[in-house]
């Protein structure tokens, strides 16, 4: 069903391409995992697959990770949505928005001029406090090792603030993997209201991109109504 455009040299430097040939607008999903190398493309296809069926033309980004060191992440996404932008794919007329969980919503949220609107599904927003509570089984002291505490502020979200594009976020209340707390920190740093925020009392890290969850179409709402 999906088409790929590639947007570099290296095998993870590519996107999937799901496609109505019509004018709907774009949903672009980069998925998380830690910035480990075992999480791929493939864990959000079950996602993209349902946006499809509902109507969105979709991307799913591959990218580096893993030994492939910080910033090449970020560069890769940036990349692959300027490749798509400038593709025959993309017409003027759509809409382009960006959808994360996790660390793909730290790539998200880290490419905001890329987008329309962003929908963030429990995004790594602070680098730091991720390192320094051990989260995801020290994913950040293993992907970026003793990087100072300026370059992992310089990696986090909170590093980009104003967020200026209509953002909504989903985060559980009682996610262990990414604290809910730096959710909270992050929007109030923003101070604006071009944040929504949707935290459910009960809502699992890795739940939130099952497309069965009870809040998918609450997204897909607010992606409509911000239209």
């Amino acid at each position: 069903m999906a088409k790929e455009l590639k947007y570099g040299q290296s095998e993870e430097q590519y996107m999937q391409i799901y496609d109505h040939s019509d004018n709907e607008d774009w949903i672009v999903i980069v998925h998380g995992g830690y910035w480990r190398q075992r999480i791929s493309v493939e864990i959000m296809e079950p996602f993209a697959e349902q946006l499809f069926q509902q109507g969105y033309n979709v991307v799913n980004i591959e990218y580096r990770r893993g030994d492939h060191r910080w910033p090449i992440p970020e560069e890769d996404v940036a990349l692959a949505l300027e490749t798509f932008k400038s593709s025959d794919f993309f017409k003027e007329s759509q809409a382009l928005i960006t959808l994360g969980h996790s660390v793909g919503g730290q790539l998200v949220l880290n490419t905001q001029q890329y987008a329309d609107r962003i929908v963030a599904l429990a995004p790594v927003t602070d680098v730091k406090f991720t390192k320094d509570q051990h989260l995801g089984e020290d994913a950040a002291l293993e992907y970026f090792g003793e990087a100072s505490d300026d370059a992992l502020y310089a990696a986090s979200p909170l590093s980009r603030l104003p967020i200026e594009k209509p953002t909504y976020i989903l985060h559980g209340i009682d996610d262990e993997k990414v604290r809910i707390e730096t959710t909270f920190d992050f929007i109030a740093k923003n101070n604006s209201d071009l944040i929504e925020l949707c935290a459910p009392a009960q809502l699992d890290h890795m739940y939130c991109i099952n497309p069965q969850m009870p809040y998918f179409n609450t997204v897909l709402k607010w992606i409509e109504e911000k239209a």
